[in-house]
């Protein structure tokens, strides 16, 4: 006779012991099986790991003398033991809807974390308390609030209708977001007579994309472009962009946007809304400290980057390994070190295996990016305090008198002893002002004559270092 059904292994990282226990049961009723060869049946299909668990449980006697309630027992206590009751709680009543999650999912968050409660009687009620107070919308709040004899499934029904309500209007009327444009407009007493001529426009410096300028004038005729290192342009007019199909970028018009940021409380695995994130490429002769993980089974190279606070890969990589897991969205953002913010496109629980260590950890997935980073959170889970046990190298200082070693070393390190001040590469400096402000003129301060030889003297130093530019006039 043919069996119905499949009952797989116990796998506790994917299932709960209650649930394989129940689907147990079932199979049982479903075959037919007799109560004397239930014992044989469990101990061949709950799987090679948790038979030596239970071997190990028992010793010195076998498994297979005890009853299968016995066995059964013993494994709940094992792998689910009793929780205590007031942290249980604690985590129920700390649940909030998070952000794009529906009302089914959300209620049954709440039964799951509800099941440990021992909440007896009272578990309609505190299901429906909860399930009120956090929720995410104020709207659907305030009319489950004036609902008389309100109970779970009233209220789930009228979120329910009401989300799905929002939902159908944004798709019916889409949000059309305007930005305001202010553009700087000289007036003249000639405008007010209604000219129909316009004057023709001021074409662009190719060296900075200013139009208010002539390229010969122009201050940065001695600056060096960080896209092909050429001198006299910036990197966002350099005409070596458009051969990778891409516009020289020229100043746009002034505007402003006004984006609504809404708090909310962010994932257990979240503990900052905004992440440092190491992002950047260092250009040098030293190799990059790397590691060789395994994660859901597939080996991936990784760069370790202690100033990272999370670990990430790039989308076309996560492609690539072809990982089987589900991409969750977050609410964090990343911030690399100059500034610029990141908004991963969501992250997923991977299992991660390094040095006979396996941890199921979070790997958040970017669009664009570098090699993938192995970053702190990673480190610290995973118990690596060997990768940054020693910040830096050691040298040894010969004894005595003999300068041939610092020669030595001012020779393979000519960059470092040269006397002029060095320049931050492939980086660009944003200065943000406030929209209101405007320029205002002040006169520039007499220098007493006492100090105007010192004073000539650093002007001229600063201006041979190139750390400050005379303008032309």
């Amino acid at each position: 006779m043919a069996l119905i059904g499949t009952l797989t292994e116990f796998d506790g990282e994917k299932t709960s012991w209650s649930s394989w226990a129940e689907r147990l049961e079932q199979y049982f009723s479903a075959n037919t099986i007799p109560p004397e060869r239930q014992v044989a049946v469990f101990l061949t299909a709950v799987g090679a790991n948790t038979y030596d668990t239970l071997r190990d449980l028992l010793f010195p006697e076998k498994p297979a003398s005890k009853a299968l309630q016995e066995l059964l027992k013993l494994l709940e206590d094992h792998f689910q033991p009793k929780p205590l009751e007031i942290a249980e709680r604690f985590r129920f009543y700390q649940r909030q809807q998070q952000p794009g999650e529906d009302i089914k999912a959300y209620v049954v968050a709440l039964h799951k974390l509800a099941s440990t409660c021992s909440f007896g009687e009272y578990l309609p009620t505190a299901l429906r308390d909860k399930f009120v107070l956090g929720l995410n919308s104020e709207t659907i709040q305030r009319k489950l609030l004036t609902e008389k004899g309100l109970t779970l499934t009233s209220a789930v029904e009228i979120a329910s209708v009401m989300e799905m309500a929002v939902r159908d209007t944004e798709e019916l009327h889409p949000q059309i977001h305007k930005e305001g444009v202010k553009e700087d407009v000289f007036r003249t007493a000639v405008a007010t007579a209604n000219w129909s001529y316009r004057p023709k426009p001021t074409p662009a410096c190719y060296r900075c994309g200013n139009t208010d300028h002539d390229s010969k004038i122009c201050r940065f005729k001695d600056q060096p472009c960080h896209q092909c290192g050429k001198m006299g342009h910036l990197q966002r007019v350099c005409r070596n962009r458009n051969v990778r199909g891409q516009k020289p970028q020229y100043p746009k018009k002034k505007t402003y946007k006004v984006q609504k940021l809404t708090s909310s409380s962010s994932d257990s695995d979240n503990d900052e809304a905004l992440h440092r994130l190491s992002i950047h490429r260092i250009h040098s002769s030293h190799p990059a400290m790397t590691v060789q993980v395994t994660i859901e089974g597939k080996r991936l190279k990784m760069d370790v980057d202690t100033g990272a606070a999370v670990s990430v890969i790039t989308q076309k990589q996560w492609k690539h390994l072809q990982i089987q897991a589900t991409v969750r969205p977050t609410p964090i953002k990343l911030q690399t070190y100059s500034m610029q913010v990141l908004h991963p496109l969501g992250f997923a629980k991977v299992k991660v295996s390094y040095k006979g260590q396996t941890k199921r950890l979070p790997l958040y997935i970017l669009r664009n990016g570098g090699p993938p980073l192995f970053g702190r959170d990673w480190i610290t889970h995973l118990g690596m305090p060997d990768i940054i046990k020693n910040p830096c190298n050691t040298l040894t200082v010969p004894s005595g008198h003999d300068d041939g070693w610092v020669e030595s070393l001012k020779q393979r390190f000519p960059e470092v002893f040269v006397d002029e001040l060095g320049k931050i590469k492939n980086d660009c400096v944003r200065l943000k002002l406030k929209p209101d402000a405007h320029p205002k003129f002040f006169k520039a301060r007499t220098v007493p004559f006492a100090l105007r030889a010192g004073v000539d003297a650093e002007l001229i130093r600063l201006e041979e270092q190139g750390v400050i530019l005379v303008p032309q006039i």
